[in-house]
């Protein structure tokens, strides 16, 4: 969901100058796809990895601890 927004933005400031500043930007496919799978792996890890944990638990003794 944040590709789109950031190449927009890219788009929209490139060239633009503010103040005594002209900004150059460049978006990066490369870097884009890369961001987006590190965050997916990141995200899959974290969610799998604790569902796991506690689909292996006695729901008993899960519920008895607390």
């Amino acid at each position: 969901m944040g590709v789109l927004p950031g190449l927009l933005l890219t788009m929209l400031v490139d060239g633009r100058s503010f103040g005594a500043q002209t900004f150059r930007t460049v978006f990066s496919g490369d870097i884009a796809v890369l961001a987006l799978v590190v965050s997916a792996a990141i995200g899959l890890f974290f969610g799998i990895y604790p569902a796991l944990r506690a689909a292996r638990l006695n729901p008993i003794e899960a519920l008895r601890h607390e």
